[in-house]
């Protein structure tokens, strides 16, 4: 792919998919300025893949990532923010602190309870289904001997806005199949009632609900769900535990609905005042397709 304004070339960067910008971005890594030597890069990148042209964001003071290379990225929600952990600074030493990005700016994290060593080129992946993050190994130096570690953490942060995860995505419709749900809505909305809805014609633009937007178009599944809560979404309405969390279920029988063959159907959640009158949030969209 031929992109423009492209960065200068780099090594060790971290890469990630900005969440609510829905695109690609960079963070750091190293510069090449000549065939043996590099220095540090010290802005994060955004490409643009409509475009496909990349923007060197210009941040305000203070709210860029320091210089780094080597450090760990990954998603930390479904619906963001984005972390960093780790990796070589200025200094040319391995580091252990904890960056979040909310889109907007990179800000640093306090130290609390259990906390990593520090390391670099740490392996990190976001655990969709337990809407956790995974970071494993890495070296605690750069220099000989290259001590390195083989331990395994979670870090898991509290959702920002109602979060909704599926798994699997896809079903065998000849062999019927179910999808778990995990609601996790953070404690604000602990003990609150949620509504699980579908829809079987995407997610935009959606429809407004009390003060929420729900990110579901309506049709003639929604209705249907409204319409039979228990089949095929299992807990369907309910109350939300003392953390903000449930789970719930779409299952489909075996050969039930052989003409769905590629379909998807996307769900999400609202969640209700403290009356259980009103609309006050709704979730990201999870999709499951039947294949």
């Amino acid at each position: 792919i031929v992109t423009k304004n492209t960065p200068p070339i780099r090594v060790h960067y971290g890469m990630f998919i900005d969440p609510t910008r829905q695109q690609i971005a960079i963070q750091g890594g190293l510069i090449r300025k000549n065939y043996t030597s590099f220095g540090l890069a010290p802005q994060t990148w955004v490409l643009d893949t409509a475009t496909k042209s990349w923007t060197a964001l210009k941040l305000p003071p203070g709210a860029d990532h320091p210089v780094r290379w080597a450090h760990a990225v990954s998603l930390a929600g479904v619906r963001g923010p984005v972390m960093s952990f780790g990796g070589i600074g200025s200094s040319n030493t391995v580091q252990s602190e904890l960056w979040m990005w909310d889109s907007a700016r990179w800000k640093q994290q306090a130290k609390t309870g259990t906390w990593p060593p520090g390391r670099v080129g740490a392996a990190i992946a976001f655990d969709r289904r337990r809407n956790r993050v995974i970071m494993f190994g890495g070296l605690t130096e750069i220099t000989s001997p290259f001590p390195t570690l083989a331990d395994t953490w979670e870090l898991r942060f509290a959702p920002s806005k109602p979060t909704l995860c599926g798994f699997p995505t896809r079903i065998n419709a000849a062999l019927g199949g179910t999808q778990v749900l995990s609601l996790q809505a953070g404690s604000r909305y602990a003990k609150r009632i949620y509504i699980l809805l579908g829809s079987g014609s995407g997610t935009g633009p959606g429809f407004p609900w009390g003060t929420a937007r729900v990110p579901l178009n309506l049709d003639f599944y929604t209705l249907f769900c409204l319409g039979s809560p228990g089949m095929p979404l299992v807990n369907m309405i309910g109350r939300l535990d003392n953390r903000g969390t449930a789970t719930a279920a779409w299952t489909i029988p075996p050969a039930t609905f052989p003409g769905l063959k590629g379909r998807t159907f996307h769900h999400a959640y609202v969640v209700l005042d403290l009356l259980g009158l009103f609309v006050r949030d709704a979730s990201n969209a999870v999709p499951v397709e039947l294949f």
